[in-house]
């Protein structure tokens, strides 16, 4: 499977130490199967330097290296709790090497202020996401080196 990156810089080697925290799925290498949303996320970065890396992941492979993958399907009660968690609790952390969800835009900044003034729980949240058709690009989150280890870096356009 190929997975894009969108950024201003060659990243032959992905390396968490560049990674920033309060993210949906918390500090990792982020990507997308979806190449023109990657150039969208350089062209925040960087409009005039945007260009995708692009990795091979054989996912076969994750059985091989013993990682913990958490997979959200949809924008779920669950999905809403971890995102809000990453995004906001300054303490939280998770034991997941791989997280792979729908993105969490930046709408869902007034679904968390709902949560934080106590207004919403996150299965009415997740129940109006799903009556308004809420349906973004899966993200997959790399927050292991075991994780990084399995992406082979093809090229950078």
């Amino acid at each position: 499977m190929r997975l894009y990156h969108g950024t201003d810089v060659r990243i032959n080697k992905p390396d968490l130490a560049f990674s920033r925290a309060h993210k949906d799925f918390g500090r990792g290498f982020y990507l997308t199967q979806n190449q023109r949303l990657a150039k969208d996320w350089a062209k925040m970065r960087n409009r005039a330097e945007a260009q995708v890396n692009t990795y091979d992941v054989t996912l076969e492979k994750i059985d091989t290296c013993n990682l913990h993958v958490k997979r959200f399907v949809t924008a779920s009660a669950e999905w809403v709790e971890f995102v809000y968690n990453n995004r906001e609790v300054k303490s939280f952390t998770h034991a997941y090497d791989i997280v792979i969800g729908p993105i969490a835009d930046n709408g869902m900044n007034e679904y968390f202020h709902d949560l934080r003034m106590k207004r919403k729980t996150y299965a009415e949240i997740a129940n109006v996401l799903k009556m308004t058709g809420y349906k973004k690009p899966l993200q997959y989150c790399f927050t292991s080196n075991n994780a990084l280890s399995i992406l082979k870096f093809e090229c950078y356009e």
